[in-house]
């Protein structure tokens, strides 16, 4: 495959068929899955922006309505490397976020498990036809995801999977995600290819730093030199794309009221009395904002803490952070910004009662 000087991608000369397999007749959670195609009116709008949008979309599952953020990533992975992969999907995945990937072994299926083990969305684009699951290991992942999601290719049926094609596959993954992160890639792996479709449709790049003797980590230190953003957690990536109002948790209409944990008696209780209680978020962050102090704190323990669900703490977390009250440190652990901890110090030492024999000591 090239790109050519207008910029579209073509497939190049047909090259020998790369292994894949056939939805079989014995997958039922494949095939008896809905399958449907998508008229270049009924396309997701983001595609618009390829200079080559594809005249169709087929669709195996149920196509998602939220936001898409791609997590790509080299094949020969490492453990680190597909365990971030999962830990950063999932989360994602919390938040109401659709994780994108290509179905390939490494990262891309770390990352498709990690939403799908955090009861998340996420969306495989096939390298060929829609009836082609590549590679053949990855049928029963395949699988979860139409339960869950969608298998997406830009054929219906009968194109074999070639090497031609993958870039083409490459620049759909690019285009229906507001940004791409790279978690692990060698300096000529197809991920790198992703970020700089990505990259000329001005959507963000992120990449995860990785050791700089590995092999696979020397793309991703490569894209952090050429001004791809690090990615260490979630809040990198919403940082990289600002906040998406559409997320589910920032509507929820049930209210929390302050002192009783998550989704206790209490909750809704706002229209018996005809009073309005403040949104959940709020409430969250108010909660968060309090247990918040100069030692680094994980998730879950913040979760525990608050008494209020991980997803919700994180969103809390990056709403904080946004605001300057928190700070995120590797981990990832959560502080109370400098700034907030000397204010609210300040504020603490204002409001204290005037003990009679301390003016002096003032």
């Amino acid at each position: 495959a090239k790109m050519e000087s207008n910029g579209k991608c073509s497939p190049g000369p047909r090259l020998p068929s790369l292994v894949a397999v056939m939805v079989p007749a014995g997958m039922p959670e494949v095939r008896d899955q809905p399958s449907f195609a998508l008229r270049a009116e009924q396309r997701p709008a983001a595609l618009s922006d390829l200079p080559d949008p594809p005249a169709e979309l087929h669709v195996r599952g149920h196509w998602p309505g939220a936001p898409c953020i791609a997590i790509v990533g080299s094949r020969a992975s490492t453990s680190y490397g597909r365990a971030v992969a999962h830990r950063l999907a999932g989360d994602l995945a919390r938040l109401g976020i659709t994780i994108v990937s290509g179905l390939a072994r490494g990262i891309d299926a770390a990352a498709h498990e990690g939403a799908l083990d955090a009861g998340g969305v996420t969306v495989a684009v096939l390298p060929g036809s829609l009836d082609r699951i590549t590679p053949p290991s990855h049928t029963a992942l395949a699988g979860r995801i139409v339960r869950h999601g969608a298998l997406v290719a830009e054929w219906g049926e009968g194109v074999p999977v070639s090497r031609g094609l993958f870039l083409r596959r490459n620049r759909l993954i690019a285009g229906l995600s507001l940004a791409v992160v790279v978690v692990e890639a060698a300096q000529r792996s197809g991920a790198l290819a992703t970020a700089a479709i990505a990259r000329k449709l001005g959507r963000p790049v992120l990449a995860v730093p990785g050791d700089i003797d590995r092999p696979s980590s020397r793309g991703c230190n490569a894209l952090l030199r050429e001004g791809a953003r690090v990615c260490e957690a979630a809040c990198d990536v919403l940082d990289a794309v600002g906040p998406l109002p559409s997320l589910g948790f920032s509507f929820r209409p049930e209210a929390v009221p302050a002192g009783e944990p998550a989704g206790g008696a209490a909750a809704g209780r706002g229209g018996e009395s005809g009073t309005q209680h403040e949104a959940p978020g709020t409430v969250d962050t108010a909660r968060i904002a309090a247990i918040l102090d100069a030692s680094p704190r994980e998730l879950e323990g913040l979760s525990r803490r608050a008494g209020i669900a991980p997803e919700r703490t994180l969103a809390a977390l990056l709403e904080l952070q946004w605001a300057g009250v928190a700070t995120t440190h590797p981990g990832p652990r959560w502080t109370a910004s400098r700034i907030h901890s000397l204010s609210a110090a300040m504020s603490s030492r204002a409001a204290a009662p005037n003990v009679p024999g301390t003016e002096s000591a003032r």
